[in-house]
């Protein structure tokens, strides 16, 4: 059965090769395509208000729009109505720009001033329904109402005088260069103002605009008499010779390139190096009457319509969108010779050298669906029908195109869904039944069926010389041409997907594009897949292109996607998480987001490197596809910052608020007018969030609960597809109330030792007060007992003595006794006198009364008493040292009466530890541990008492004929401060 097959096939192929080849009865001529050389600029339609009526941008990016429902903002994505009580109200009629970069803002209820820091302030002094503001050379600002003229300089306006003729109205200003009069434009035409007096320049209509190139020309815009010329010397060029468009001229606008754009009740028209040239017409507005224009940073015009909104037209768009009608092509090819080529249902369009060239297919030939085309090295093309109409080439330069049907007989007929064009000079077709064939010089060839059983949809040839077939259902399966046989590719999931696209590029590597899976690499019989999850926004894909930038294009149902070849090797192998691709569509100006996919070959790049997409609404060219210049990037700006529902809209460098627990919400952006769609960001906290959270496009960020201290808030906008970024720091302070800062703590704890130290001052104050009344009450005792008590004594003595004198022997014996007595009761007494003294604060040390303690017992009996100190002397409590020297005298006082002492010494002895008072005589001694105090005789229980008291250790150590050692031994307290090491004095 296989042999007979390949016999008929080899019969078919000898008559297809017999016959010559005969030309078509085609027609070539040149499409009535509307507009398709024009390239048009993009167009994007906005309705923000029913009426717009006048625009401007300030130097932060934003677009302004005077509405009829008031201030408009538009940073790209968003319109913002001014509706603050501090803002502009009223329906807005004109916008100026000072070039300070203010924008002062007139409205039916009168003029606003926007400061660069973005904050409005209304101007007092203006009557409303301003009409028109202009802008000075000296950076001040004219303002028209329609019977008055004010000159604003900042926050001032001041009224000029002007006289005006009967029932004339102020329409609009313009300042000229510096030194020339104010040009006042009327109801009746326009003058120059000189010394409050209009002088006329030129007479005839309601005037909407004035405007001069960069030579001093003057342009005005006329309701009725279209546009008027006014030469530097003042000679009005008749409108006739200047102006051939629409006789109503409603705005006018210099471009930074020094092109007058001119917006007419009937679209926009520019001027440009003299030349008048129409840029888009009322047939592709919305609306017809341009009321403004405004040139943006990046070239861009926009316009406002007469009650239709607002229109932005992309005149540095990166593509060009041709209009071709309802009749699109279906498929593209591009051959060496710079041609492009589009087949559509029936016909071939060709592009070369600018023009467009149809070759229209005989009817006889039936040919209902031309999507397979293929270009080959000698400029021409092959192309199929989707039906069993065989092949068909075209080929020729200029001077004609020459169509020829090559006709093919397969066993199993069936419409053609792919062609390749190998460098070997095959041709491969493949049919929707599975079945491949290559056409040769000789004729057709059929390869043994794979395992790919299902529509062909794509067919590449490797410069191994490996055949790839791509399946709408089968998968993609390989031929390697060298050992004849067929195996598949992926795994059993990626045999039933349909593959819709199939490409190698520079690097060697093998892409497919799928109808639901995304993309994928094949490498080394396997198939890595990249969807939605890796940045892929649509994962219908048509086909992939190269450009010479080794950028790859992706066209699919959402779009058309640009990213690097080496960053999608990059997602693939898992060292970056997202494609982050460059994304076209309809956002971006073209004609429609959904590029064709399927059985057709929708895109190309020609010999030139231009790239060219099919659309569903007609073919898109990317002149430089590989070079697309970076957007201008404003901002990222903070919009406004809410702590705790407290709103801050103007701040500086550092916010500062205070709060306990602070909830704080900052909302941020920044401006792109043409590609605001593509703004995304990321923020982060520092002091708070650990990592960068992407915000992707939302513009708000929100904390709950922050405890007090010092953030910074860093912000940062990119333009997805674009390596750029910018950034934004905000330092924000959250202040914790008084009681929870440091400063509250040291003050809290100062106040603490304060009082503390005051308690401590009134603790000593009120002891030092009982010491003195209780020192005070003992020298009052001592001075009664002095003064009666002892000077009794005193005169006794004195009287027993006398007595003893006068009195014979035997009876002065007994008096002497008593005068004995008498002396003994005041020597006691005055030693109760000077103890009740001992504990003056102005006493000396305790050395020093002890030695005149000791002095004061021993006066008159000759004996000498010694005192010593060992050591670093430290101060006693006053009760402790009262006791000690009491202690002291006690002993000496003893040795005295008692112990018939000859010498007694006393050795004082300070040590870290304690106080050591020694008192040792060489008196008779006594039986320390049996000797008891004689009765009525009180001194050693004295001495112990007051030992106890001041919890001292009272040791007494004595033997009869042995003297006497009184040891007192006072431990160191508190009150007795630890002394450094002692020294022996």
């Amino acid at each position: 059965m296989r042999t007979r097959r390949l016999m008929l096939l080899f019969i078919a192929s000898l008559l297809v090769h017999g016959r010559s080849a005969v030309a078509a009865d085609a027609v070539a001529h040149e499409p009535s395509l509307r507009q398709v050389l024009q390239r048009p600029p993009a167009l994007r339609i906005f309705s923000p208000s029913d009426r717009v009526g006048a625009l401007a941008q300030t130097q932060d990016g934003l677009l302004w729009i005077g509405s009829s429902v008031g201030l408009l903002s538009y940073d790209g994505r968003t319109f913002d109505l001014m509706a603050e009580a501090e803002q502009p109200r009223g329906a807005v009629t004109a916008l100026g720009k000072a070039k300070d970069g203010s924008l002062y803002v007139g409205s039916s209820q009168g003029l606003w001033r926007r400061t660069p820091d973005r904050r409005f302030a209304a101007l007092t002094g203006i009557d409303p329904s301003i009409t028109f503001i202009a802008t000075a050379h000296d950076g001040g600002v004219w303002v028209a109402t329609p019977t008055r003229l004010y000159r604003c300089a900042e926050a001032t306006c001041e009224s000029v005088a002007i006289e005006l003729p009967s029932q004339t109205q102020l329409t609009c200003l313009h300042a000229p260069r510096q030194g020339a009069p104010l040009l006042v434009g009327t109801n009746k035409g326009v003058a120059r103002l000189i010394n409050g007096a209009l002088v006329w320049l030129w007479e005839g209509s309601f005037v909407h605009a004035i405007e001069e190139d960069d030579a001093g020309k003057l342009f005005i815009g006329s309701e009725d008499h279209g546009l008027v010329a006014v030469t530097e010397a003042g000679e009005i060029v008749p409108p006739a010779a200047q102006w051939r468009f629409d006789t109503s001229v409603l705005s006018l606008r210099r471009g930074a390139s020094g092109s007058l754009w001119i917006g007419t009740a009937n679209g926009v028209v520019e001027r440009s190096q003299g030349r008048f040239m129409p840029t888009i017409s009322g047939e592709r507005l919305p609306g017809v009457r341009v009321l403004a224009i405004v040139e943006d940073d990046e070239g861009n015009l926009w316009l406002s319509l007469d009650g239709s909104g607002l229109v932005q037209l992309l005149r540095h768009a990166p593509f060009v969108a041709y209009d071709t009608g309802t009749d699109l092509p279906l498929a593209l090819a591009a051959t060496s010779d710079g041609s492009v080529w589009m087949s559509h249902a029936n016909r071939v369009d060709r592009w070369f050298n600018s023009r467009i060239t149809s070759v229209t297919m005989p009817p006889d030939w039936r040919v209902w669906d031309l999507r397979s085309i293929q270009g080959d090295p000698q400029g021409g093309v092959w192309v199929a029908g989707f039906d069993a109409s065989g092949l068909i080439r075209i080929a020729g330069r200029d001077q004609g195109l020459t169509v020829t049907r090559v006709p093919y007989s397969p066993l199993a007929p069936a419409a053609i869904s792919g062609l390749h064009h190998a460098g070997d000079g095959r041709v491969w077709v493949g049919q929707r039944n599975g079945d491949l064939f290559a056409r040769q010089a000789d004729g057709f060839t059929a390869l043994p069926r794979g395992p790919c059983q299902d529509a062909i949809t794509r067919i590449h040839q490797t410069r191994d010389g490996t055949l790839w077939v791509a399946t709408s259902g089968a998968g993609l399966c390989r031929f390697d041409p060298k050992m004849g046989t067929w195996s598949r590719v992926g795994t059993p999931a990626d045999h039933e997907r349909d593959i819709t696209s199939l490409a190698s590029f520079s690097d060697g590597s093998l892409w497919i594009g799928t109808r639901s899976s995304g993309l994928g690499r094949v490498k080394d019989g396997d198939i890595r897949l990249l969807g939605y999850d890796q940045g892929l926004r649509g994962e219908m894909i048509g086909g992939l292109v190269e450009d010479r930038g080794h950028n790859i294009w992706i066209t699919s149902r959402a779009g058309i996607f640009r990213t690097p070849l080496s960053r999608l090797h990059d997602v693939i192998e898992g060292r970056i998480k997202d494609l982050r691709p460059l994304l076209f569509s309809t956002a971006d100006g073209l004609p429609s987001s959904d590029c064709i996919s399927g059985w057709a070959d929708p895109a190309t790049l020609d010999a030139e490197g231009r790239l060219w997409i099919l659309t569903l609404k007609g073919p898109v060219m990317f002149p430089g596809p590989e070079a697309i210049a970076k957007p201008k990037l404003h901002g990222p700006h903070i919009n406004n910052v809410t702590i705790n529902g407290r709103s801050f809209s103007a701040f500086p460098s550092e916010l500062r608020a205070a709060t306990e627990q602070g909830d704080l919400q900052i909302d941020y952006g920044a401006v792109q007018l043409s590609h605001g769609h593509r703004l995304s960001y990321r923020y982060k906290l520092e002091g708070f969030d650990p990592n960068w959270v992407d915000a992707e496009t939302r513009q708000h960020a929100a904390y709950t609960n922050l405890r007090p201290g010092r953030y910074t808030f860093h912000i940062a906008a990119s333009l997805k597809g674009f390596d750029q970024q910018a950034t934004h720091a905000l330092r924000i302070f959250l202040r914790p109330p008084f009681h929870r800062t440091p400063t509250f703590y040291v003050l809290l704890v100062a106040l603490l030792m304060l009082t503390g130290f005051a308690g401590a001052r009134a603790r000593v104050r009120i002891v030092r007060r009982r010491q003195m009344l209780v020192t005070e009450e003992r020298h009052r005792i001592a001075r009664d007992i002095h003064d009666s008590l002892e000077q009794t004594f005193v005169a006794m003595k004195f009287q027993l003595e006398a007595a003893a004198r006068s009195l014979p022997e035997p009876a002065a014996g007994p008096i002497e006794r008593v005068a004995s007595l008498v002396r003994r009761a005041a020597s006691e007494t005055r030693a109760a006198i000077w103890a009740l003294r001992a504990d003056d604060p102005r006493k000396a040390d305790l050395a020093t009364q002890v030695a005149i303690s000791a002095g004061e017992a021993a006066q008159g009996t000759g004996i000498d008493v010694r005192v010593a100190r060992v050591g670093r002397a430290f101060t006693l409590a006053p009760d402790v040292q009262r006791h000690v020297v009491q202690i002291v005298r006690e002993s000496v006082t003893n040795a005295l009466k008692h112990a018939q002492a000859k010498a007694i010494d006393v050795t004082i002895t300070y040590s870290p530890e304690a106080l050591i008072i020694n008192t040792k005589d060489d008196g008779r001694g006594f039986a320390a541990k049996t000797q008891n105090e004689p009765a009525g005789h009180y001194g050693l229980v004295g001495m112990r008492e007051r030992a106890k008291q001041i919890r001292a250790h009272l040791n007494i150590e004595s033997q009869p004929g042995c003297g006497t050692v009184v040891t007192i031994h006072v431990p160191v307290t508190p009150t007795t401060p630890n002394p450094k090491q002692p020294v022996k004095t």
